[in-house]
């Protein structure tokens, strides 16, 4: 039964070389999640023509695009909780690849944001010695560990823009834009990395100096890009797509914005805000398209409160109380 499982997983995943090899598409629809039976070489559809060379050099490259997607999804979920889109992608691979690169505003900053990711987990890789190559070499319990983060973004290249797509695109003009995109998320992990030194000697002496280059969060990465790039979005159209490497730290995105208060067929996206859950009158009004929100109440029992400290056991003792919480839900 599990090598039907396999097997089945398999087709599944092949048959997605009929369409363009996309790093953002594992794991976040049915047809396209991981199999602990199958390798890295097996998902050659989502890591294109340098396959072999990037399951060498990195062999569980297929979990890190796998969990760098679905961390994307997570962030873009938390940002645009307030937004009536709410980051919702759909189930579906067509659909799914045609809001990627249909190049609207919130798919142009899904993508940066994808490939931020991406490089971000390749580093940590790189640090934690899980990528076949001198530059990321650790030594002695990876307590000295001599890590380039060039290799990592040269390896995320490889895999986001390595494979000549703009065959796919209806203008290579969208295909320069979601290139430039993608490199705006790299650029940015890069220029948000910082040195971090430690200390090594007797007694706490500082005989010797290991500084190291260390990645921020991907906290603070994604709300770089939401807060200070997708914010500041610029519209281009493709008679200016010259000026892509003329500005640096820019979004570009050439579609507008469908209302995302209904829905669209063509991506398959469905307007469903009744019951999505909102935080405060303004708010609301956004995600619930103006159709309306309730407000419920419910009591919650919180064990410890009215915490004191007892003298005669000689320790904290605290009482059982109730709580009201306040919540709101689109109708």
């Amino acid at each position: 039964m599990s090598s039907l499982i396999i097997l089945i997983s398999f087709i599944l995943i092949t048959q997605a070389k009929t369409l363009p090899s996309d790093f953002m598409l594992l794991g976040l629809t049915p047809t396209t999640q991981l199999n602990k039976g199958l390798t890295c070489q097996s998902y050659r559809s989502f890591i294109g023509e340098n396959t072999d060379y990037l399951c060498s050099k990195i062999p569980h490259l297929h979990m890190i695009l796998y969990e760098s997607n679905i961390q994307t999804h997570q962030q873009c979920q938390y940002h645009f909780r307030n937004h009536p889109w709410g980051c919702q992608l759909s189930s579906k691979i067509i659909s799914l690849r045609r809001f990627l690169r249909q190049a609207s505003k919130e798919a142009s900053f899904y993508t940066t944001l994808a490939s931020a990711t991406l490089t971000l987990n390749l580093i940590n890789a790189c640090i934690k010695g899980q990528i076949n190559d001198s530059n990321c070499l650790c030594l002695n319990n990876r307590q000295l560990c001599q890590t380039d983060p060039n290799i990592t973004f040269q390896l995320a290249y490889l895999i986001t823009d390595g494979l000549n797509m703009s065959k796919y695109f209806h203008e290579k003009f969208l295909y320069k834009l979601n290139q430039a995109n993608k490199e705006l998320g790299r650029q940015i992990v890069k220029n948000m990395m910082h040195k971090e030194c430690n200390c090594h000697g007797v007694s706490g002496s500082c005989e010797l100096k290991i500084c190291r280059l260390r990645p921020a969060k991907l906290t603070d990465i994604s709300y770089e890009i939401y807060m200070n790039i997708y914010k500041n979005a610029r519209y281009i159209q493709s008679i200016d797509y010259i000026k892509f490497e003329e500005k640096k730290n820019q979004l570009f995105y050439a579609r507008k914005s469908i209302d995302y208060c209904y829905s669209n067929s063509f991506i398959d996206y469905q307007s469903t805000q009744k019951d999505r859950e909102c935080f405060n009158d303004e708010t609301c009004k956004q995600v619930c398209c103006n159709r309306g929100y309730e407000i419920l109440t419910e009591i919650k029992l919180i064990e410890n409160c009215h915490c004191f400290f007892s003298w005669n056991i000689v320790n904290i003792e605290c009482k059982p109380c109730q709580k009201q919480i306040t919540r709101m839900f689109c109708t």
